[in-house]
């Protein structure tokens, strides 16, 4: 029986990578006998599918023909939503001062227009880009704006977001009583509303808290829950996380060859997906397992193929990190020279 759900788990993961090919090839084709705003919705599609496959920088490129084709048929004012896809596609390859760029253009608009709800999406997601790039100030003070908005709207979903993404930045500076309490919030508006997602990513978010906290089983408790829930909804994307984030506890346990089964299982479903960026960070948290299993050139070869992936599909910021690390790595074999390499890399 279970030979059977493997073989059956595999050939629908076939189905969905077959799948997205395939649309992007059809919505590719019938983009050539458009034009007009039935142009910008075949090229939205297009961003939508590239952006699954991982391909942001594909997605870029298409969502910024959307705001040319807006401004040259008099659509600017559309172009709110589509600001704010390439706000979140320049998030993804870490470029993060055109993503604040882009986010901000599409507060203007939303403004501009009277869409409230937008708008405080927009505020939360200006504030996640300050939260990345350490400006954690200025992050809570946007989350703040947003979820004023959010709750004189009664939009239950958004401010459940961005109570979420409160937690999140006080984690970072290390409050985790204060995290543990947004996170709690968000995930009491989330059952209310039964948004069985935004539950499993509430029980992901609370896992890692008491990681934090050192208290091991609760943390994959909590993991656990988020883990069954993505399962039962089908969500490859989110259980591939649950699975890398089950193996990072594992991996501060000392139980490392535990840790490499759920990050091999995670990457599995990365590839399947072609989910570029994902596998960049898999295949990073296998290397430092490696490493700490005495097996440093093991851990080189796989940094070598996230740093080769990481510039491929241009994340600069995990770029910088893997020539650290590897840097690291070889002067643990004593390649002092390749160590230098490396190092002269990261600075330059």
């Amino acid at each position: 029986m279970k030979k059977i759900l493997i073989v059956i788990s595999i050939l629908i993961l076939f189905t969905i990578t077959a799948f997205s090919e395939t649309k992007i090839d059809s919505l590719e084709a019938i983009l050539k006998s458009v034009s007009g705003t039935d142009k910008t919705k075949i090229l939205e599609k297009l961003a939508t599918a590239y952006s699954r496959s991982g391909n942001y920088s594909k997605a870029i490129q298409l969502l910024e023909q959307i705001v040319e084709i807006h401004n040259q048929i008099g659509y600017a004012e559309k172009s709110g939503k589509i600001y704010q896809k390439l706000g979140q596609s320049c998030f993804k390859i870490g470029d993060y001062d055109k993503s604040l760029v882009y986010h901000t253009k599409a507060l203007v608009s939303n403004q501009a227009s009277g869409n409230r709800k937008r708008e405080a999406r927009n505020l939360s997601d200006i504030g996640y880009v300050h939260k990345t790039i350490g400006d954690y100030d200025k992050a809570i003070s946007y989350y703040q704006q947003g979820l004023k908005i959010s709750e004189e709207l009664n939009d239950e979903e958004n401010t459940a977001l961005t109570l979420n993404r409160i937690g999140s930045t006080y984690v970072v500076i290390d409050d985790y009583e204060k995290a543990l309490d947004y996170y709690q919030t968000s995930l009491e508006i989330r059952k209310k509303i039964d948004d069985k997602q935004g539950i499993a990513g509430s029980f992901n978010n609370i896992g890692l808290v008491y990681l934090k906290y050192e208290q091991y089983d609760k943390a994959l408790e909590y993991y656990f829950k988020a883990l069954k829930i993505n399962e039962e909804m089908g969500n490859l994307h989110w259980k591939s996380f649950n699975l890398n984030n089950i193996g990072d506890t594992y991996e501060v346990l000392g139980k490392y060859e535990k840790a490499l089964d759920y990050y091999f299982r995670s990457l599995k479903i990365k590839e399947d997906r072609n989910d570029k960026r994902g596998i960049v960070f898999t295949l990073g948290n296998i290397s430092t397992v490696y490493f700490n299993l005495g097996k440093a050139k093991l851990a080189i070869d796989y940094y070598l193929k996230s740093l080769m992936l990481a510039r491929k599909i241009g994340l600069k910021q995990q770029v910088l990190q893997c020539y650290l690390d590897l840097s690291e790595l070889y002067s643990a074999i004593k390649d002092y020279k390749s160590a230098l390499e490396y190092k002269n890399l990261y600075t330059t």
